[in-house]
């Protein structure tokens, strides 16, 4: 997970400076299921998540299993205790 700054960072290390070719590119990567991105959107909820980019959806759905249940443990976890 990042926040926008660092993306913006990683975008101009590579060649994207415009923040508007960022904006773009982080729109469609959403659209395409990539990535996790509500900066563009205009509604409350949009503006809590505006400046968090997640690179991974598969984390985030693991981080909500946790949250729902509390048996869950990540992979790397699985028949030990884990807290």
């Amino acid at each position: 997970m990042y926040v926008h700054p660092q993306v913006r960072e990683l975008a101009a290390d590579r060649g994207i400076p415009d923040g508007g070719e960022l904006s773009t590119m982080l729109e469609l990567y959403h659209d395409l299921g990539t990535i996790i991105y509500y900066g563009g959107g205009s509604s409350s909820n949009d503006n809590l998540l505006r400046n968090t980019v997640i690179l991974s959806p598969q984390w985030l759905v693991d981080m909500l299993k946790h949250v729902v249940s509390p048996d869950w443990k990540p992979p790397d976890k699985v028949g030990t205790r884990f807290m």
